[in-house]
């Protein structure tokens, strides 16, 4: 595991200096992809490398730990400076995370180009929109981290998860141009909410129910989730794209 774990760091910052000097858009995306690869292995093997040398009941915690980076990373780059602004059944799991992965990350997709289009906000301030889903996710998923050490169980939350993203995702659903900021920044928190106390807790539960050496490749195929957002925000983005057009066509015959 060591070696695997230290060959993605290398594959990760090769990418990250092949995107640093690129000079075409080209080579920009392939850096990207070099880049996804190591960090593929780094995230995977971190949890990997949790679950074999952590104790079965202080997991959930460290875990929650690691989740919630992804939401801190996220905050710090925001307050950054604005010039880098502006530059129980396994199968059943891996099938519900393939298809929250894409309903997660198709929502933090178009939730920038709502604002931008519909609230006519910057791309910088459609940025800063997305910070109360963020700040959530990671206070959220370390709160979830210790609230399942406690409690030790973890299909609760997983259960309070799906309840907060579904009324979060409904509610969004009914917004409309006179929304105002407070009820997004409260959609936001709710959906935040939801899949941090729900993000986690699949691998918790890989942990508990998988052999010791079957927990790595139960890891992998968790993520799962990530090849869900792949495919769903193509899809989202190919249904929005045909609405539009449906709903402008009786205009294109107009002098």
């Amino acid at each position: 595991m060591k070696g695997i774990y230290l060959s993605s760091i290398i594959i990760f910052e090769l990418g990250s200096l092949i995107r640093g000097v690129a000079s075409r858009s080209s080579i920009f995306i392939i850096g990207r992809a070099i880049a996804g690869v190591g960090s593929a292995g780094i995230f995977i093997g971190s949890l990997v490398i949790l679950s074999q040398s952590v104790r079965l009941e202080r997991r959930p915690f460290f875990t929650g730990l690691i989740g919630s980076m992804y939401g801190i990373a996220s905050v710090v780059v925001c307050y950054g400076p604005a010039t880098r602004l502006l530059s129980a059944d396994c199968l059943v799991l891996f099938s519900l995370w393939l298809c929250l992965g894409g309903a997660a990350l198709s929502s933090i997709y178009f939730l920038p180009i709502w604002f931008q289009a519909v609230k006519a906000a910057s791309p910088v301030v459609s940025g800063f929109v997305m910070l109360p889903i963020l700040i959530s996710f990671a206070l959220v998923s370390l709160l979830s981290g210790i609230l399942v050490t406690v409690a030790g169980y973890y299909t609760p939350f997983m259960l309070a998860g799906t309840v907060f993203c579904s009324f979060a995702y409904g509610l969004m659903s009914t917004a409309d141009p006179d929304t105002s900021m407070l009820t997004w920044v409260g959609y936001q928190i709710l959906a935040g909410a939801g899949a941090g106390f729900g993000m986690n807790q699949c691998l918790i539960a890989v942990q508990v129910v998988l052999d010791t050496e079957d927990v790595p490749t139960g890891t992998a195929l968790v993520f799962f989730r990530i090849l869900g957002s792949a495919i769903c925000v193509s899809i989202s983005d190919c249904v929005l794209t045909l609405y539009q057009q449906a709903q402008a066509a009786p205009f294109n015959e107009c002098p």
